[in-house]
């Protein structure tokens, strides 16, 4: 069993993307039902499942639109694999951020499955944006609302906030999206990110995402042991039941493909933990992190 907890769709014809741009080559169109069933049926495929396992998928935000939840519902409702959606909410907007989280439980409930987080793209564009009050009364709320806050950095400097976040809201689970950006085989800007992500991981309720590794360059075995090298930061910072999987797909359609990055950390996993410890990392950190059914087997 595995859960993606990382994966997103998008429709350019329903939904204002402005980071989509058409220079992305392959990304620069709709991604569907049918574009997910097919990368998910490749993930059984690349994960070695057995006839009765299946990859379960989160999706999460691509926008910060509120029709983004509605193209998000609309694959779910069609994909019974999808195990729930991090959705977009207002959360600089806090006298707005329980109606826009209660649409979204609505419409994905009406799809077959369930509203597992917020986040939002506008904290890896503006540093400070975490720091400013109304946001802070955002988080407020939805720590009340008993969800989990997704915190998308565009660099490492981005996680320099996150130790206060989780001092001013201790209930609130913060899941750390593409484990804060390490940069792969740059040795001073690592020792930076390791020491930034150790004051987060302080946090017994943060969690962090194995996923969005992607190579700088080379695609050989440097990126392998570039990509070990974090995965072993990350084991020794959070544990493995801190840490969960997601492929970043379909960006990872322009960062050396979608087996790429999730080969690379796979083997480090396997070098790195045995199967309960595996297993952990694979699907039971999900399950507990996003409230989905305990995965046991």
């Amino acid at each position: 069993m595995i859960v993606d907890t990382h994966a997103q769709v998008w429709d350019p014809a329903r939904v204002r993307y402005p980071w989509l741009r058409p220079g992305m080559g392959p990304l620069f169109g709709a991604f569907g039902y049918a574009d997910l069933a097919a990368h998910l049926d490749d993930e059984h495929e690349l994960e070695s499942c057995d006839r009765g396992e299946h990859v379960r998928a989160v999706l999460v935000q691509a926008a910060d639109d509120p029709r983004d939840v509605e193209v998000m519902a609309s694959v779910a409702a069609d994909e019974p694999r999808v195990a729930g959606l991090v959705v977009w909410a207002p959360v600089d907007t806090p006298e707005h951020v329980e109606a826009e989280v209660e649409r979204a439980r609505a419409l994905a409930h009406d799809a077959g499955t369930r509203v597992v987080g917020v986040r939002t793209m506008r904290q890896r564009d503006e540093l400070t944006w975490l720091t400013r009050p109304e946001t802070d009364a955002g988080l407020a709320v939805l720590d009340g609302l008993g969800l989990p806050y997704e915190c998308l950095v565009s660099d490492p400097e981005g996680l320099a906030q996150l130790p206060a976040v989780g001092e001013r809201h201790p209930g609130l689970q913060l899941v750390v999206d593409h484990l804060g950006r390490p940069p792969l085989g740059y040795r001073d800007g690592l020792t930076r990110w390791r020491a930034l992500l150790a004051a987060v991981a302080e946090n017994p309720t943060t969690t962090a995402k194995l996923s969005g590794l992607f190579p700088r360059g080379e695609q050989g075995r440097e990126y392998h042991d570039q990509v070990r090298e974090v995965v072993d930061v990350a084991l020794d910072l959070f544990g493995p039941r801190r840490l969960m999987l997601g492929s970043a797909w379909p960006v990872s359609l322009v960062n050396g493909g979608p087996a790429l990055a999730c080969t690379a950390v796979d083997a480090a996993l396997h070098a790195l933990l045995d199967e309960d410890d595996l297993l952990e990392v694979r699907a039971s950190t999900a399950s507990d992190v996003y409230g989905l059914a305990r995965v046991a087997s």
